[in-house]
């Protein structure tokens, strides 16, 4: 099956959801709602749905089936089939959010950084074959002319050797170093410069919204972290929220656990402090993911401008 967007699954759940509160059955909706999708493969998705229930099957049951678009906690919540409705609208008011505050961001500055770096690779490629093909030739020409090479020139001259002598192990460790590079994009793309501090703080948005919804949803803090690990989709960051899981788990409180991990900033742990104390940890934390969001918003804008420029330069 192709990859769906993220915003035509989030506009599934809500019509889902609209259709239900209007007293349809599950299968009844499920049938609407999967004709005139000009997705194919979201078409695909609901008729198998739709299938699944009306042979008995339970939508969360179906749903689970697809965690790469549905995630395995929203799921879960899905299983109290008297609240389904409802369920289904807080769930597609919390996806939407994320679209809004990471998603449609991600894509825009994942879009300008692939065009910079394709524009890289292909002035380093031409940069490569002057040194392989074109330099050399125009040194032999200049000496058999009688012309002594100047030192610099010699240097890259040698360096053009150099690179004829290794090609293969060259060229087979960059297809290495790439391929690593491509397996661990989304723990590597934290680090770039320029770029990722905004991807951090998307991460960091996608915990606090997460943490939010599950609180206001009347999960556990153990639920909600546990939950917010399966929602920022990046292993570096998911990892750290096992952590945290564990030693609030322990006993730890949750501005505890933060201060050990030096990948919060301090007014997650501030926000943390002051929601524990006034029990309104939710609030807390949607209030402070609403401070990263508008943030991300003044911060992406310039950063892709200066990136197109860049690659257009180059």
């Amino acid at each position: 099956m192709r990859n769906i967007p993220t915003s035509e699954i989030t506009q599934f759940l809500s019509e889902l959801a609209t259709l239900l509160q209007s007293n349809l059955s599950c299968p009844e909706a499920l049938k609407i709602i999967q004709h005139g999708q000009d997705n194919r493969a979201l078409s695909q998705l609901i008729t198998t749905v739709h299938r699944d229930v009306e042979q008995g099957t339970s939508l969360a049951d179906s749903l689970a089936k697809y965690p790469q678009y549905i995630e395995p906690f929203l799921v879960t919540m899905l299983r109290d089939e008297e609240k389904l409705a409802t369920t289904l609208f807080n769930i597609a008011e919390y996806r939407e959010a994320l679209e809004v505050s990471t998603t449609d961001l991600a894509h825009r500055l994942r879009t300008s950084l692939s065009y910079f770096a394709t524009v890289l690779a292909i002035l380093l490629t031409l940069m490569v074959l002057m040194l392989i093909y074109v330099i050399p030739v125009f040194a032999d020409m200049f000496t058999s002319l009688g012309g002594n090479l100047p030192s610099l020139t010699q240097s890259v001259i040698t360096l053009s050797e150099s690179l004829i002598a290794h090609w293969w192990l060259i060229s087979g460790s960059v297809l290495i170093l790439s391929g690593w590079l491509w397996i661990q994009r989304r723990s590597v793309i934290l680090y770039i410069p320029l770029v990722g501090h905004l991807y951090r703080k998307m991460v960091l948005v996608r915990f606090l919204r997460t943490c939010a919804f599950m609180l206001s949803n009347h999960a556990s803090l153990v639920e909600a972290l546990q939950a917010a690990a399966q929602a920022v989709h990046n292993p570096t960051y998911a990892r750290y929220l096992r952590q945290l899981t564990d030693q609030v788990t322990a006993g730890a409180t949750l501005s505890e656990a933060l201060l050990k991990q030096p990948a919060f900033p301090t007014k997650v742990v501030h926000a943390a402090m002051i929601g524990t104390q006034t029990n309104q940890l939710d609030k807390w934390f949607m209030k402070l993911a609403e401070v990263y969001t508008k943030q991300l918003y003044r911060a992406v804008a310039p950063t892709i401008k200066f990136l197109n420029l860049m690659a257009i330069i180059a």
